[in-house]
């Protein structure tokens, strides 16, 4: 996740303004270019498998990364890491673990914002908010 901005600046480029194009991408490239082998969310949920994926696999697709885009992105690199025995990394672990941290910081002080009334607290939980969407936005563009 830290070499990527630095070794593929230009698919970082099209992962951050075109995220769902690229997830859609990543995901035909992990099947290897057979669609029919698509099954959603690479079977980690309980719909998987029950959602239509053999009659129309691209458009079931599509639809998951569109709906599901965060749930996309780690099953692709989970896929992509099995396959080519990859470990995650400190700070790959690092960066996801700040922006989960940094998530709940949000949700926490929308919550005390909410029950308090508190102007100020709902800036901070707004500040907060746009911090984690715009490194939710980095990680996940390096991610893919």
């Amino acid at each position: 996740l830290c070499k990527t901005p630095c070794e593929h600046p230009g698919f970082c480029c099209y992962a951050l303004w075109c995220p769902c194009c690229a997830s859609y991408g990543l995901r035909k490239q992990a099947l290897h270019g057979d669609i029919n082998r698509y099954v959603c969310c690479n079977g980690l949920c309980p719909c998987s498998g029950h959602c239509c994926e053999s009659s129309c696999p691209g458009f079931c697709l599509c639809m998951e990364t569109f709906w599901c885009f965060s749930l996309s992105v780690q099953t692709t690199r989970y896929m992509i890491q099995d396959e080519l025995r990859i470990h995650t990394t400190k700070c790959d672990n690092c960066l996801i673990i700040t922006m989960i941290v940094l998530e709940y910081l949000a949700c926490i002080f929308h919550i005390i914002a909410c029950i308090t009334g508190m102007d100020e607290i709902r800036l901070a939980a707004n500040i907060l908010q746009l911090i984690a969407d715009i490194m939710w936005c980095s990680v996940c563009a390096c991610m893919q």
